[in-house]
């Protein structure tokens, strides 16, 4: 069997052989191997370590040339580059990478971070404007490009760079949030406000675009607009529960209670066979201890739900937390009486 080539080339390396040797056999094994990246590491750290440290770089340059397609060639380089202080020859590196594989966006997120840690602002704007151009989906360049005109203080142009962003993802939020917030830093509240609802409009079934708007306007204490915000919501929404537990919640937060269970009852006027919202009703009698109301909440789920066995079971449940024993028997003798062909009721009673 032939022996494993990173084995033999350990064994020669132990022996004590000249440089002049130890170069010799590491090409002939780059030049076996050439899509290794194992034998140019093991050529670049021995030529490091005796000093020889643009013969380390050209090294990975060799790499580079034979695997012009794999990043970890370049990333190699650069931080072989980095260690020895040679910044500008970063930019280059990653440069000479995106000219050959200009449509991978990950070789434009090394060349920006390596900007990043030199503040050269103006270059990540034209990274970012090339990719972008070439790949929208590509979204995090989206972000660093607005972080770095905001870095310039180029205000309008952030704003420009998120309507963007927005209208390329138009169901992806975190655009739309940070395209309101730099509207707001400019003092242009209306208008966030109006893209934050043309937001709304084109996402109507999505919760994470209200709570969007309902943030930005808690931000401005406009409470009774937030919860304008939370009706439009139910409104397009009848039949999802978080969006009466939105509204349920900041209405809890101002202090009117009344309201917030007028909510759940709104929710179950739309709802009446889901116990969900009945739960969620009982759950906030429960936190105000108005325990006659948590039962009168279970008899008119079983109202609407005669046959539905989980009724009788949160009621009878209500029943035994508050020691109300002989209410529980009548409880499951009124589900018998309606569910007489149906042997789980029976075994509840017994």
């Amino acid at each position: 069997m032939q022996q494993d080539p990173r084995i033999f080339f350990y064994q020669l390396c132990m022996e004590q052989i000249t440089f002049n040797k130890a170069i010799e056999l590491l090409n002939q094994a780059i030049q076996l191997n050439q899509t290794d990246i194992y034998f140019y590491g093991i050529k670049s750290i021995y030529l490091e370590q005796i000093g020889l440290i643009q013969e380390s770089i050209d090294c990975w340059d060799q790499g580079i040339v034979n695997n012009q397609n794999n990043i970890l060639y370049y990333i190699e380089k650069a931080k072989t580059l980095e260690k020895n202080g040679k910044l500008n020859e970063i930019i280059e590196c990653w440069d000479q990478g995106i000219k050959i594989n200009y449509e991978n966006p990950n070789f434009y997120c090394y060349i920006i971070k390596a900007l990043q840690k030199q503040n050269r602002f103006e270059e990540i704007i034209i990274y970012c404007d090339k990719i972008i151009s070439q790949n929208s989906q590509a979204m995090e360049f989206f972000s660093n490009k607005a972080w770095a005109l905001k870095k310039l203080k180029r205000y309008d142009q952030v704003i420009e760079c998120w309507a963007q962003a927005v209208e390329i993802h138009q169901s992806y939020v975190h655009f739309l949030g940070q395209h309101a917030n730099a509207l707001k830093r400019q003092n242009r509240i209306e208008e966030a406000l109006e893209k934050l609802n043309q937001g709304i409009l084109k996402n109507l079934h999505n919760i994470c675009f209200y709570i969007a708007k309902a943030q930005f306007l808690a931000e401005l204490q406009r409470i009774s607009e937030v919860l304008k915000c939370w009706d439009w919501g139910i409104e397009n929404n009848k039949e999802n529960i978080l969006f009466y537990n939105e509204k349920s919640k900041i209405l809890i937060e101002q202090g009117q209670i009344e309201q917030a269970l007028e909510v759940w009852d709104f929710g179950i006027q739309n709802n009446k066979n889901i116990l969900n919202f009945y739960d969620y009703k009982a759950s906030l009698l429960e936190q105000l201890e108005r325990f006659d109301e948590i039962i009168q909440c279970w008899n008119k789920g079983i109202k609407f739900n005669q046959n539905n066995i989980y009724f009788y079971r949160e009621k009878a449940n209500a029943l035994f937390e508050q020691d109300r024993f002989s209410e529980i028997l009548d409880c499951w003798d009124e589900g018998t009486k309606l569910n007489k062909n149906n042997t789980i009721f029976f075994n509840y009673k017994g």
